[in-house]
């Protein structure tokens, strides 16, 4: 069942695009229960599904399309990706980096608004508002592990109590402080 979860997920979610929060509290209970090398292995298989779909939006030309099938798929797969990405970020930014689907994004944003403008219409396409909470997603996760990074060099790791009696901060001893 669980080898074949993700393509019956993504089948499940290009029939009813609805049950995308239930589809995702099943995957991460698989996760759960299959370890962290399924959970990256089906994590990077699901990036793939994101490219792809991004992909075939800019080589079908279908970006204002809103009720086009790709424009459907594309939505319901980002969303999907951008719920786990929340569950699993620092793995998924490394998925999303590993993948160079951002950039894809980004040019797939900047091509359908040309192509919005153009046809001057009101609607937009499916696929635009989970692009862009993943995008946003993306960009909030990896600002925080930046910052995290720049904390290490001058934030240190070793636990204090205040000594009431001393008036004083005191190190626990290292192994406590492990």
């Amino acid at each position: 069942f669980t080898e074949k979860a993700l393509v019956g997920c993504l089948t499940l979610l290009d029939t009813l695009p609805e049950t995308v929060y239930r589809v995702t509290d099943l995957l991460i209970a698989i996760f759960a229960r299959n370890g962290k090398e399924f959970k990256e292995r089906l994590l990077a298989e699901l990036m793939e599904e994101v490219k792809k779909s991004v992909e075939e939006l800019l080589k079908t030309g279908k970006l204002a399309d809103r009720d086009s099938e790709e424009s459907a798929r594309a939505a319901v797969r980002i969303h999907l990706f951008t719920l786990l990405f929340e569950d699993c970020s620092r793995l998924c930014v490394r998925l999303v980096e590993e993948s160079g689907a951002v950039q894809r994004m980004v040019q797939l944003v900047a091509t359908a608004q040309e192509a919005l403008q153009a046809q001057d219409t009101k609607e937009t396409p499916k696929w635009i508002t989970p692009m862009l909470l993943f995008i946003d997603l993306y960009e909030k996760v990896v600002l925080a592990m930046r910052r995290r990074e720049a904390m290490a060099s001058i934030c240190s790791t070793n636990w204090k109590w205040f000594d009431v009696g001393a008036g004083k901060w005191q190190g626990y001893q290292a192994a406590n402080n492990k």
